[in-house]
């Protein structure tokens, strides 16, 4: 059966068919294989990605003494405003501890000490008051004396005046110290501020260094140290730079001595009678421009004590000021076009990976259509190599059928 088939296709097709016919249809299946090869190829290669630049950034902002005075005349041909200042919230306040240590008796020759500059005899140590009843004495009177256990709640204690006692108490509280030698350590560092100014302004002061708090004794006092070191610039006469680096220090427990330091350093820069100016200027600056950002401060003030010659003393303050504001308008501007440049790096990196994924996803179907084409191409010619072997063998079989029939014709 399959002989006949065979037969009739070649009969049928074959002899019927140019060679040429078949010769073409090997040769687009070879081209196809090849065709498939270089698909395959092309989709094994990694895809190329863009290469994405970013734009440089714009240069530093820089404020020259022309620009501030320029500001400064200005604002002279102005009406004078009242200027706004930051106004902080009030520290909560926190209670007592008690605590006991074997150096006791040096913690009470520094206390001794200390009483001696503030003699107790004038000024207030201990905490004075008197009791408020609410409902009146008799009240409180008549539940105390038949043993009522709330009796104490028909009366409170009215503070008037907190003692230095009490003060001192609440420092330790606050800065955990609970040793006898860590108290000590304490009250030294104030002695050491307090002793150097006149008698009557150490009471003030001193409430005003209870102020300056922080979370242990080590760092209470580093933030007396940078106190006194402020001294030597501002003088013992006036206290009210203290008043001001110790508030600003507890409001800032994480960059108030930062702060105070650079303080300490650059105002001998200025004129005497200018330095308690140009400190409240700088604190004001930081709440309305720099907050939490202190070494950015830093950086623009070192570039203003630079050109420092450019103005005149009374204008330290003022210029300072507008020196601030210029360059923090710039700084602002210079940002934004940073901000700016960022996103469209950001979006050109975002574009750049999207395409490239997309590229691997049309190199992954471009490998099957490879496959496909090269598997196709060869089954395509493996099937017609076939048929074309079979027909070959079936038209040699015959003919050698036919030649043993003449044979055997002839020999009859």
């Amino acid at each position: 059966m399959l002989k006949n088939l065979l037969q009739k296709i070649e009969e049928k097709y074959v002899f019927n068919i140019s060679h040429y016919f078949w010769h073409i249809f090997v040769v687009v299946a070879s081209l196809a294989l090849i065709g498939g090869v270089l698909i395959l190829l092309w989709s094994v290669i990694p895809p190329g990605k863009d290469n994405v630049t970013k734009v440089e950034y714009p240069p530093v902002v820089q404020v020259d003494a022309q620009e501030v005075l320029a500001l400064l005349k200005k604002m002279e041909d102005k009406p004078i405003q009242t200027k706004t200042t930051y106004s902080p919230p009030p520290i909560s306040e926190t209670k007592t501890i008690s605590s006991t240590d074997s150096n006791e008796i040096f913690y009470y020759q520094s206390l001794d000490s200390l009483k001696r500059l503030l003699p107790p005899s004038k000024y207030s140590w201990e905490s004075s008051g008197y009791w408020y009843y609410p409902y009146g004495e008799r009240t409180y009177q008549y539940y105390r004396d038949r043993g009522y256990s709330n009796a104490s709640q028909y009366r409170s204690w009215i503070v008037r005046e907190t003692g230095i006692n009490e003060k001192l108490n609440e420092v330790y509280s606050n800065s955990n110290a609970t040793a006898f030698n860590q108290k000590k350590m304490i009250i030294d560092s104030y002695i050491d501020i307090v002793r150097r100014f006149e008698e009557n302004k150490r009471a003030s002061l001193l409430k005003n260094l209870f102020n300056y708090r922080s979370s242990s004794p080590t760092e209470t006092v580093e933030n007396m140290k940078v106190i006194q070191g402020s001294i030597n610039n501002f003088g013992t006469e006036k206290t009210d730079y203290i008043i001001s680096l110790t508030t600003f220090g507890s409001r800032n427990p994480t960059e108030g001595r930062t702060f105070i330091s650079y303080v300490n350093k650059i105002i001998p820069s200025f004129s005497s009678e200018y330095r308690l100016d140009i400190l409240k200027s700088m604190i004001n600056s930081f709440y309305n421009y720099f907050n939490n950002r202190v070494n950015q401060q830093i950086e623009i003030t070192d570039l203003f004590v630079k050109d420092l010659n450019n103005y005149k003393p009374e204008q330290y303050v003022n210029a300072l000021d507008s020196y601030y504001k210029l360059m923090v308008e710039k700084n602002y501007q210079r940002q934004r076009k940073i901000n700016e440049i960022d996103e469209d790096y950001s979006r050109a990196i975002a574009k750049a990976n999207a395409d490239y994924e997309m590229a691997q996803v049309e190199k992954a179907g471009l490998r099957f259509n490879g496959l496909y084409a090269i598997g196709g191409a060869i089954s395509f010619i493996a099937v017609l190599a076939l048929v074309l072997v079979l027909l070959s063998i079936q038209r040699y079989v015959k003919k050698i059928n036919d030649s043993l029939s003449t044979e055997n014709t002839s020999t009859s």
